[in-house]
């Protein structure tokens, strides 16, 4: 049997040469394909890179825009608040005028509209040119006085005494009251009050203190206005206030026709002559002429014994300062300040950086008063309907303002909860406004509802007497009522279903995202298993 055995050998030769070169050939082609890969590999990296460096810079620039945007909206709502509340405070300043002045219709117009020219023109804004307006007007000015003149001639005074604008225009009413029928031009006032600031120690305000203290008694007697200002500036340096000058000076005045025997016996025999022979006070210069040349050559004791016999002890400054004077020196003292031009010391004073950012700010604030003048009628409106609704509820009765405000802060928390359900669901809360504000609508369903339980409370007050919560209770019968409030319930109960149904979307929008995600997660799947293996 082993013997029988054969072994058959099978050799098959043949020419493997092209098999071996095109295996090489396929292994560097794959070779070539793999390093293309890596290089697109490399390449996609890259543009993935820049995309991303793209999307950062647009990110950013975004975010720098919305910044900016806030930081303007910030600012105009600042500078809108600050245009309204200027042009609130000046309408309350001009209907301040108008009551005082008696004025309406066109002289409220022709107020309103000097008090812009002068915020416009001036160093002063028309709020403070209203104030003082208000001044002329208590003082005893017309409407046509004031826009006639007296405002601007209190602005000059303001900026060439460096005096409030108000305090300004409060002693050019005063003057023009105080020396009422003796022609007593507004221009004068100012003019001398500014001249006596630039002649003397005595600024605008201690000139308006004398005026004050002793102008009643001056134009009493006859002394002019022109004569009272140029003595108060003549005997400045021996006061320590206006309010001082004031009182010394009505003390001279007073002094004059001998306030006891003793003070006549003087005035006798030293033959001052103060009256003409009808009794009428002569002119001041004459007077401090008849002091000089009277007692100027006595000695100093002789002069302080006279002074004190005749006018006292406290008129005696006034007197001592005059008799100093000529009356010849007097007078050029009274023209030097009738002769100043308070509009000329104020354009001098003001000529400079303060007085250019005065005027800017003053400026600024008649524009806010113009633009903010034209909302303001749509907030009064406002503010009106907001007290007549306040009124109305605090006309209803105390149950139902208790059961308006329980539902109305129901009304505000049903949005709020409404938003937080829906956050559970992630990202849901990124399609508020493709889902038309989901929060919104339960919350005017509350509103609704809180609207219908309140009208009804208000409904059963009025008809029986009796509120929801008395129904609820069963504290009355009201089977009637409560049917329809019952109605009612149904009615709110229908619009949650309805709310339910505009909910839908939230959810299948949620749905078709998830199922997105399963698909895209499969197909990438898919395509990643059939990439060749390297």
């Amino acid at each position: 049997m082993a013997d029988n055995q054969r072994r058959l050998v099978l050799v098959i030769t043949g020419d493997t040469a092209k098999a071996e070169a095109a295996a090489k050939r396929l292994s560097g082609e794959l070779d070539g394909l793999d390093v293309k890969m890596k290089a697109i590999d490399g390449s996609s990296r890259q543009a993935q890179r820049a995309l991303e460096a793209k999307e950062k810079a647009a990110r950013d620039a975004a975010a720098t825009l919305t910044k900016l945007s806030l930081a303007a909206t910030g600012v105009g709502a600042i500078l809108g608040g600050l245009a309204v509340k200027a042009a609130a405070d000046f309408q309350h300043e001009i209907s301040q005028v108008g009551a005082v002045a008696q004025a309406s219709g066109k002289d409220l117009d022709s107020l309103r509209q000097t008090a812009r020219d002068i915020g416009k023109d001036t160093a002063f804004s028309a709020s403070q040119a209203a104030k003082a307006m208000e001044e002329l007007a208590a003082g005893g000015r017309s409407v046509s006085q004031i826009v006639g003149g007296e405002a601007l001639a209190a602005v000059d005074l303001a900026a060439a005494g460096n005096y409030g604008l108000a305090d300004s225009a409060r002693v050019v009413a005063t003057s023009m009251d105080v020396w009422k029928g003796t022609q007593l031009a507004t221009t004068e006032v100012v003019n001398r009050l500014a001249g006596a600031a630039n002649t003397s120690r005595f600024g605008v305000d201690d000139m308006a203190q004398a005026i004050a203290q002793g102008g009643g008694a001056a134009a009493t007697a006859g002394v002019s206005f022109a004569d009272f200002t140029t003595t108060i500036a003549a005997t400045a340096s021996a006061f320590s206030s206006g309010l001082d000058a004031g009182t010394s000076f009505k003390t001279f005045i007073v002094a004059l026709p001998g306030n006891s025997k003793e003070a006549k016996n003087a005035i006798a025999e030293l033959g001052l002559q103060f009256y003409t022979a009808e009794g009428q006070l002569r002119p001041l210069p004459a007077i401090v002429q008849e002091l000089h040349d009277k007692l100027g050559p006595l000695s100093q004791e002789q002069q302080t014994v006279a002074l004190k016999t005749i006018f006292g002890n406290d008129a005696f400054r006034t007197a001592a300062g005059l008799m100093k004077l000529t009356g010849d020196e007097f007078t050029t003292m009274s023209n030097k300040m009738r002769d100043t031009n308070a509009a000329d010391v104020a354009a001098q004073r003001m000529g400079n950086l303060h007085g250019d950012v005065e005027a800017l700010k003053g400026s600024l604030e008649t524009l806010g008063i113009n633009l903010g003048s034209k909302v303001l009628p749509a907030l009064s409106e406002g503010a009106q309907k907001a007290t007549a609704l306040t009124n109305a509820f605090m006309g209803l009765p105390e149950s139902t303002q208790n059961t308006a405000l329980g539902l109305g802060a129901i009304a505000a928390v049903t949005p709020a909860l409404v938003s937080g359900l829906l956050k559970v669901e992630g990202g849901a809360h990124k399609m508020w406004a493709a889902l038309n504000t989901p929060q919104a609508k339960a919350g005017g369903v509350a509103a609704i509802f809180a609207a219908a339980t309140v009208a009804l409370d208000a409904y059963l007050q009025h008809s029986q007497g009796v509120s929801v919560w008395d129904v609820f209770t069963g504290r009355v019968d009201a089977k009637k009522d409560a049917s329809e409030f019952e109605q009612r319930l149904s009615l709110a109960a229908a619009r949650a279903k309805a709310l339910a149904q505009n909910l839908s979307p939230v959810e299948l929008a949620m749905k078709t995202a998830r199922e997105q995600m399963v698909i895209t997660a499969d197909t990438f799947e898919d395509r990643w298993s059939r990439l060749p293996v390297t």
